[in-house]
């Protein structure tokens, strides 16, 4: 692939994580303004209220396994979300320090270009596996909850409907009545799909934001391999491998800062997917009870 494609490639890949980090003010800037330096803690303010109605409603259905089991399930993926957006706050001084170090060892390899290739060997795979995150995100989440929903109940006020279920994103319980379509009920709702966006803006960007990262340091390291294999004429070797040494040990140092952000983000990961994947063996125990006693009626 010639290197204009690559770098064709490499601009896409960069705005495609800028554009899932960005609207929710959690994309690395030297001098962000005051609205955007608060936009993080808006997203936070509102996932709490979601997410402390979302405790209210169960408190209230406790004795129905069923809706626990659902709710729970929903509350570990909007406690993953509201940990991954915590965790980049916290670490905004590192990750603008990361992005910014490997920006400009990514800035080196585009104005050598003689190493883009070899060094962007694996762009198109990485900007793909970028793309299947933010569609599978988008499609599992804020589709099923928000748009499909949206769409039933729009359709039932065309057809004139009785006794319409105005239902909210979250399986939600507020001070105040969302049960019919009032200006309560549409606040409530719009809210709730802020909630949802930011969810999803959120989860596919960090996941993205770490495969850029990765691959930005792959690709440096694999840029420092070819300077060494391919010195040409006047070129000080002596030179070539001080620099390269200082550079692996400005990577190392961003190792060490990735651990620190990514590896508590991971460890909650797995306790959120033990919980998702506890509520789905035992969704699909009762559904294959159901059916067994369907087929003992027939």
């Amino acid at each position: 692939m010639p290197s204009q494609r690559k770098l064709l490639l490499y601009w896409s890949y960069h705005r495609q994580v800028k554009g899932c980090l960005y609207p929710v003010g959690l994309w690395p800037s030297e001098k962000p303004k005051l609205w955007y330096r608060l936009l993080p803690y808006a997203q936070l303010f509102l996932s709490a209220i979601t997410v402390v109605a979302i405790m209210n409603y169960l408190v209230h259905h406790i004795r129905n396994w069923n809706i626990v089991i659902r709710v729970i399930s929903l509350l570990a993926s909007t406690s993953l979300y509201i940990f991954k957006l915590s965790q980049l706050m916290i670490h905004r001084r590192e990750i603008l320090d990361i992005s910014k170090i490997l920006n400009d060892y990514s800035s080196r390899i585009i104005n050598e270009e003689r190493s883009l290739n070899f060094a962007w060997e694996w762009v198109k795979v990485c900007l793909t596996c970028g793309r299947s995150i933010i569609i599978m995100v988008y499609g599992s989440f804020f589709v099923l909850l928000v748009i499909i929903p949206a769409v039933v109940i729009f359709i039932q006020e065309m057809g004139h409907t009785e006794n319409i279920k105005y239902t909210l994103v979250y399986p939600t319980m507020y001070p105040w009545d969302t049960s019919t379509n009032g200006v309560a009920y549409r606040i409530t709702y719009l809210l709730e799909s802020l909630t949802a966006l930011s969810c999803c803006h959120v989860t596919s960007g960090v996941d993205n934001l770490y495969l850029f990262w990765i691959f930005q340091t792959t690709g440096q390291l694999r840029a420092m391999s070819y300077r060494l294999h391919h010195i040409r004429d006047g070129d000080n070797y002596d030179d070539i491998l001080k620099d390269n040494i200082i550079q692996y040990g400005t990577l190392m140092r961003i190792r060490n800062q990735l651990e620190n952000i990514y590896g508590p983000i991971i460890i909650f990961c797995n306790g959120s997917a033990a919980v998702l994947l506890c509520t789905l063996i035992f969704q699909l125990s009762k559904a294959s009870k159901i059916k067994k006693s369907h087929s003992n009626m027939n």
